[in-house]
């Protein structure tokens, strides 16, 4: 229990804090967060139901992504290490937004809109490109692993993208599921035609 100070004031000790949108507990447990996300959300779900005898289906699609969706997503790479059981309440928020508009499920394909588990995932692979080939800022493409030198060829690794990470192992959960171990080997699965083009060429971050 040392004080601890930043320019010359002492900081008081909390449980949480909320950083740039994003809770962090002292825990580093991200159920907390995501709670309050789905809260939020469900709360924007009203603009919905209000609308749903007034606009057709396509304008009430527009409206839950920008209003909605964009809540449930806003930074979703980082407290991906939630629950499932938490990350399934804004499943539900998904559900109900799409018999809002006369549909079952939580995908409506025509109008873009696809699970959120399958969302997230693209947007973290998307991150990692980014911090791949340095279109991210500097300080967070420091984070990413090296690039894995095969020590000899064999079957699996020629079956491979020659971008592999060098992914350790992670001693506790909470790490196994943070945005970089989780997303560099993510990454490391990825077929070659994903990366590559027919002519060798690397895709560009809209075809990844």
């Amino acid at each position: 229990d040392f004080p601890l100070s930043f320019c010359g004031e002492q900081l008081e000790e909390t449980n949480c804090i909320k950083l740039v949108g994003i809770n962090i507990t002292n825990s580093l447990n991200w159920g907390y967060h995501a709670d309050k996300v789905a809260m939020r959300s469900g709360q924007r779900l009203g603009i919905i139901r209000r609308a749903r005898r007034l606009l057709p289906v396509s304008a009430l699609a527009s409206l839950y992504k920008s209003k909605v969706r964009s809540v449930m997503e806003y930074c979703s790479p980082i407290w991906l290490g939630a629950s499932k059981s938490t990350l399934g309440k804004l499943d539900v928020i998904q559900r109900k937004a799409t018999r809002c508009m006369g549909y079952h499920g939580d995908c409506i394909p025509d109008f873009h809109i696809f699970k959120l588990e399958q969302r997230r995932k693209v947007s973290g692979g998307c991150q990692l490109y980014r911090m791949m080939f340095n279109i991210a800022p500097s300080a967070v493409c420091n984070l990413l692993p090296p690039v894995s030198v095969p020590q000899r060829n064999s079957r699996a690794v020629n079956s491979c993208h020659h971008l592999q990470l060098s992914v350790g192992r992670s001693s506790t959960q909470h790490h196994m599921k943070s945005l970089v171990p989780h997303f560099s080997k993510l990454w490391n699965s990825l077929p070659n035609n994903v990366l590559y083009s027919s002519n060798g060429e690397i895709h560009g971050l809209k075809s990844f």
